[in-house]
């Protein structure tokens, strides 16, 4: 027999139309499933008309010239695709603790959902940053699957 109220852990969900998401936050290691995360959240910014930011993060150890050089790659990237999908892509880099990073920078940025890749082996089982993510973030996840043969445009 159907129930008439609503099932119990249905109480305390939140519905959020695509077009009321404050941004997508897409953490990237560059990998070839990282990428294909991109793509995705190139696809739900623009379907909510939302910017879409692409987040690197690095140990606080890292030399100058290294987060230099990330800070240029993803300016890159972003501009690329901003021109590409006349889409708002902004660039970031995190600092320290993954989790950390992600959830400070959704809560100063107001990223509504996190896009990311399934691992950055390639393999088809969980990597330690997305697994993390999912057991602890708050905000939707969507895990992308890895992808065979594809390499990232230069």
């Amino acid at each position: 027999m159907w129930q008439k109220t609503k099932p119990r852990h249905l109480w305390n969900i939140k519905f959020v139309k695509m077009e009321n998401i404050k941004g997508v936050l897409v953490p990237t290691d560059f990998s070839p499933t990282a990428w294909k995360a991109v793509m995705t959240g190139i696809r739900l910014a623009k379907g909510s008309n939302s910017p879409l930011t692409l987040m690197h993060i690095t140990p606080y150890t890292s030399d100058s010239q290294y987060v230099e050089e990330i800070d240029t790659k993803l300016r890159n990237i972003s501009e690329n695709l901003s021109g590409l999908y006349s889409l708002n892509v902004k660039s970031v880099i995190g600092y320290g603790d993954r989790l950390e990073a992600i959830t400070n920078f959704i809560r100063e940025a107001g990223a509504e959902i996190i896009v990311m890749g399934l691992n950055g082996t390639g393999s088809n089982e969980i990597g330690s940053m997305t697994g993390e993510m999912l057991r602890h973030l708050e905000c939707p996840v969507v895990v992308v699957p890895a992808m065979e043969n594809s390499s990232i445009p230069a």
